[in-house]
Formats: structure tokens, sequence, C-alpha cells
């Protein structure tokens, strides 16, 4: 049983091969932003895309401006209570956030989340948008 978050850290690492190529999806891991009409700002990140996509040659998989907050949260530490306070939505509301983002990333645990949105940098994705 994974204890920490950084043992999934390290066994998303594990699977890039020695030449460099991951094999986590066939695309690439840096993230393509679509751009939305939608503007959030939270503590001077601005979350100004409709969708955020993972895999360019997969247009399904995709992260909402609601889901990118959530995330953008959990890798800051936040706990789901602490993240539903700030963003003014209930627990539960976070929770189904986090598990449709499992379930578009093919992810099973929070721990595998965090692990794979630090592996395609996704707060510089957030930061350059």
């Amino acid at each position: 049983m994974i204890k920490h978050w950084y043992d999934v850290l390290e066994k998303v690492q594990s699977r890039v091969s020695d030449d460099g190529k991951s094999d986590i999806g066939s695309g690439s891991l840096k993230p393509v932003i679509d751009t939305g009409v939608f503007v959030h700002t939270l503590e001077g990140t601005v979350f100004d895309k409709k969708r955020y996509y993972y895999d360019s040659s997969d247009p399904d998989v995709y992260l909402t401006c609601r889901e990118a907050q959530c995330v953008y949260y959990l890798l800051h530490g936040y706990t789901m209570v602490k993240t539903a306070d700030i963003l003014d939505l209930s627990p539960r509301t976070i929770e189904f956030y986090v598990k449709n983002i499992k379930m578009k990333l093919n992810l099973v645990t929070k721990s595998e989340l965090i692990a794979y949105m630090m592996k395609v940098n996704f707060l510089d994705c957030i930061n350059e948008s």
C-alpha cells in the first residue's frame, strides 16, 4: 500500500525508460491549453481557459476550468475541505471534480493524480496561461 504521494511520484517517474520516454500516454506530457471565455483568478493565478488539454491527439482528455482550480489547490497541499472553502463550494463537489479528473486520466488515487500533475508540469502550464 502506498502511504505517501512521494511514493507515487517515484512510481510514476520509474515508468520513464532509459531513453527518456514515458509509457504514460502516447502524446506529449506538456499540457496544451485551449482558449475560453471565462476568467478566474485565485491567489494571483489566472484561470482564463475553458479547457486544459493533456494529450493533443485525444481531445476527450481535458480538464475544465473548475477541475483545474481543484488540482491547483491539491498541488499546493490544500485538503478538499479547505479547497471547497476557498472556491465557495461544498466538499462533496470538490470530491466529485477530483473523481472526474481521476476517471479522465485513468488514475485510481488522489496521490497518483498529484504525481501525474507534477509529471506534466501542470503548475507551469497554468502560470504560462
